[in-house]
């Protein structure tokens, strides 16, 4: 299909050179090196593909509407272009996705630094350089150009990657990661955990402790409104963190020099991941009902109660997986029970209002108890 679209174009444009109008124009431009490097820019930026315009490019010279040193300005520019572009998409970025739209931004800013003095200097000071080389290698019109196009995409790679730590060091001081990402890296497993399989349990079960504070956490952001957009993201840190364990606890089930008392504790590890996990998305569908709910005063009140008493559910199942203490345990399995829950005590109280709720709102309200209900027994498996 590109071939195709290639012909079709260099077909259309051909009768574009016999045109007064065109031609006209052509003249006006012709020499003007840095107005080829504007358009190609422009139109990249406008069209949002760089290869798009270097492949009409091609068509124009196969024409006999460019010559070959237009046309590689053309494509420096068109290039340039698409670095402008991914800076304006990648504004309102941060952290590490900023560094990685910089660093691209910057790589042809780098290639454009390099060969535009090269350029000039072949073209003013007859120095057999990039256009010479495409020459040497193709005298055809369409591999000349897709050879400056690779050069142009292959050299600032080179320069770039002799200094790749500096540059890396730059990014992150520009645009330092977000505390969202710092929470999603590992703290306790690294690369050589499994070697010991027992330190790996441990590490394993830290990293978890993390995920429950993710829960509580979570649980925060629902007590104040403009904490409530947060949500989004401490739940893509606790998935990225969570993916991590769940393949560290995979890695360690296929070695051979588990004992059988270590394949039980990474079974409760394993039993506890699916739960957390539940959790979490658990916590977004909460949230989604929590929203609807706060529209009301008994609404609100429900909220309220549901987020302290779930909140201080996780706060408890942190302290024992902590401490490991007894007394944790104890009080744990007392408000989870089904002795203990009084979810369904707050929800028949709040079904049984005469005012305060309508139909839509109770309906709201038993689907937040069902997410409730669901979280309390997925905290303490």
């Amino acid at each position: 299909m590109l071939f195709l679209g290639l012909e079709t174009m260099q077909e259309a444009v051909a009768p574009l050179a016999r045109t007064e109008w065109f031609e006209e124009l052509l003249e006006w431009g012709s020499g003007s090196y840095l107005l080829g490097i504007a358009i190609g820019a422009a139109l990249s930026f406008f069209v949002q593909s760089s290869l798009a315009i270097v492949v009409l490019t091609i068509a124009f010279q196969k024409a006999g509407l460019f010559s070959l040193a237009e046309s590689i300005m053309v494509v420096y520019g068109a290039n340039i272009g698409s670095s402008f572009l991914s800076l304006a998409l990648s504004w309102s970025l941060t952290g590490q996705s900023k560094q990685i739209a910089m660093y691209q931004t910057a790589y042809n800013f780098v290639g454009a630094i390099i060969l535009i003095p090269a350029f000039y200097l072949e073209i003013l000071g007859g120095v057999p350089l990039i256009k010479a080389l495409t020459e040497w290698i193709t005298t055809d019109d369409g591999g000349q150009i897709a050879t400056v196009n690779l050069l142009f995409n292959a050299l600032p790679g080179v320069a770039l990657f002799v200094v790749l730590g500096p540059c890396a060091k730059l990014l992150e001081r520009f645009w330092p990661e977000t505390a969202i990402e710092q929470a999603s890296k590992p703290k306790y497993i690294y690369d050589r955990a499994m070697e010991d399989p027992d330190s790996a349990l441990d590490l394993i079960e830290l990293e978890q402790i993390r995920l429950i504070e993710f829960l509580s956490v979570a649980f925060d952001t629902q007590r104040k409104e403009e904490s409530r957009t947060k949500l989004p993201d401490y739940q893509e840190s606790f998935k990225a963190l969570g993916g991590i364990v769940r393949e560290t606890i995979s890695d360690l089930s296929i070695r051979r020099k588990l004992t059988p008392e270590s394949y039980d504790r990474l079974n409760h590890l394993l039993n506890l991941q699916h739960c957390l996990e539940a959790a979490s998305e658990a916590i977004g569908g909460l949230s989604k009902e929590f929203q609807a709910l706060r529209q009301s005063h008994s609404g609100a009140r429900f909220v309220e109660s549901a987020v302290e008493g779930l909140d201080a559910i996780v706060l408890s199942l942190l302290d024992f997986a902590r401490e490991r203490s007894e007394e944790d345990a104890l009080l744990l399995a007392a408000i989870t029970s089904e002795d203990g829950n009084g979810m369904k005590d707050v929800r028949s109280a709040y079904l049984a209002e005469e005012s305060g709720l309508d139909v839509a709102e109770r309906i709201r309200l038993l689907a937040a108890a069902n997410y409730c209900e669901r979280l309390i027994p997925s905290g303490i498996e």
